[in-house]
């Protein structure tokens, strides 16, 4: 039994690295910054800066859960997409530079619904 639990252990550990992980891809920029932050009354705070790949590419990787609530990536022109981080925090987000909003998938429901809100806004 105390085996068992011995190799287990490992294991457990091993899946909680990254209880926040968010895959991005914002065509067609290549080897550009983007910036991760999250919105806060009527404040914009930065979390990140990632880079994306010559694929366009870039996954958010944390190893605790970000607080719930707006959060957003901007473009080095300044350009933005808000979305929803709710418990669900392994999801993906997918996005062009010539209509951000309009051209925005995320593969989570409340994000969907979201999107849809913020183009009537718009």
């Amino acid at each position: 039994m105390r085996t068992l639990f011995i190799l287990l252990l490992p294991i457990s550990i091993i899946s909680q690295n990254n209880l926040c992980e968010i895959k991005l891809k914002v065509s067609p920029l290549k080897n550009t910054p983007v910036y991760f932050g999250y919105h806060y009354g009527q404040n914009q705070y930065l979390i990140d800066t990632l880079f994306l790949n010559s694929e366009s590419e870039v996954i958010l990787k944390k190893k605790e859960k970000l607080p719930e609530g707006i959060y957003f990536i901007a473009l080095p022109s300044m350009k933005y997409v808000s979305f929803i981080l709710s418990s669900e925090q392994k999801f993906s987000i997918s996005t062009d530079t010539t209509q951000l909003l309009k051209n925005l998938t995320i593969n989570n429901k409340e994000n969907e619904v979201f999107k849809e809100f913020q183009i009537r806004l718009n």
